[in-house]
Formats: structure tokens, C-alpha cells, sequence
């Protein structure tokens, strides 16, 4: 309501539309991996049919994204999601963690050389499982820094191959392995 200068009443009036946001959800099952891997997250609309932009964090303007985070620990990335008919955003955060790989090393003291038949132990560190193979066979797990004991009769390399294994939040009694 108003009133003009000579004290006249004025009536204005003006009719809104309240126009929806983009309705999505966003999967983000492979957001728990290990360092140097891709997460996949995807932003799904509720309805198929809709005509949606998406804009990630990490710069993507696809519907799935696959950052590769560069450091251990949670990174947060968000999605914009545009319906291009109204222009009306909507956002959302997907958490990824990044769970460190072995740094494996063996254990100081041990020397390369050998006499034919006689005992060498090789003691890993930096894993929490670990597995030596050897010409095409392999021997372990071996856990906690448990020394692996060879006694060679010629020449060989041992490969060593570590494993730290973590529990899935979104399902403890599943893991995810991560090897060097």
C-alpha cells in the first residue's frame, strides 16, 4: 500500500512463482581409496527426465567425476547442480578419503650375501600384512613385522609387496586393501 502526495491510496501488487531446486542425490561409493587412486562420485537427479547441469569442485561439468586427491586424509568436494530450464541451483558436499599406501623398507643389518643352505631373515616394516615371492611363488601373509626366513641354495630376488588394510566406514566387516 501507498499514498501519494495529495493523500490518494495506491494499490501495487506483483505475483510470485517459487520454482524448485534440482532434486539429486550423490553416490559416492568409491570415496574411500588409497593415495594415488581415483574416487568415482556421481550426482543422480531424482528425475531422469530433468535437464540438469553439474558443476564439481574439482572443475569437472560431468555427471561423474573421478578426482585423484593428491594427499592423504578427507577431501571435500561439492557439486552445483543447475536445472537449465529455471536456472535454480542446488548443492551438495561428498567427502573422499585418502588412505596412505606402505612406505615399505627392510629392516637394517642384513646382508645381500649368503652361503648356500644357510638361513637369511628378511624382516619387513611399514605395512600391517606382507607377502615375499620369489621365482613365481609366493609366501606369506606375514603380519606386524614378522621376519620372513629363507634358506636359498642360488641366487634369487625376493619381491616384497605390503598391504595396510582398512575398514570400510560404511561397512566395517569390508576393507580396503592398499599395496606397494
Amino acid at each position: 500500500w501507498g499514498y501519494s502526495a495529495d493523500g490518494c491510496k495506491g494499490v501495487a501488487t506483483k505475483s510470485l512463482r517459487v520454482l524448485d531446486v534440482p532434486q539429486f542425490s550423490t553416490d559416492q561409493s568409491d570415496a574411500f581409496i588409497c593415495q594415488g587412486g581415483f574416487a568415482t562420485l556421481t550426482a543422480t537427479p531424482d528425475d531422469p527426465n530433468s535437464d540438469y547441469s553439474y558443476y564439481w569442485s574439482n572443475y569437472s561439468i560431468d555427471q561423474t567425476t573421478y578426482p585423484q586427491p593428491s594427499k592423504t586424509g578427507t577431501t571435500i568436494y561439492e557439486v552445483t547442480v543447475t536445472d537449465n530450464n529455471t536456472n535454480c541451483e542446488a548443492t551438495k558436499e561428498v567427502e573422499v578419503t585418502v588412505n596412505e599406501n606402505p612406505k615399505l623398507q627392510l629392516a637394517s643389518g642384513v646382508s645381500t650375501d649368503v652361503c648356500r643352505g644357510s638361513d637369511i631373515q628378511l624382516v619387513p616394516m611399514g605395512a600391517n600384512e606382507y607377502y615375499w615371492t620369489a621365482n613365481g611363488e609366493q609366501f606369506g601373509p606375514f603380519y606386524n613385522n614378522d621376519p620372513f626366513t629363507s634358506s636359498p641354495i642360488a641366487s634369487v630376488t625376493y619381491k616384497l609387496t605390503g598391504v595396510n588394510t582398512y575398514p570400510l566406514p560404511t561397512n566395517p566387516s569390508e576393507f580396503l586393501y592398499c599395496m606397494d
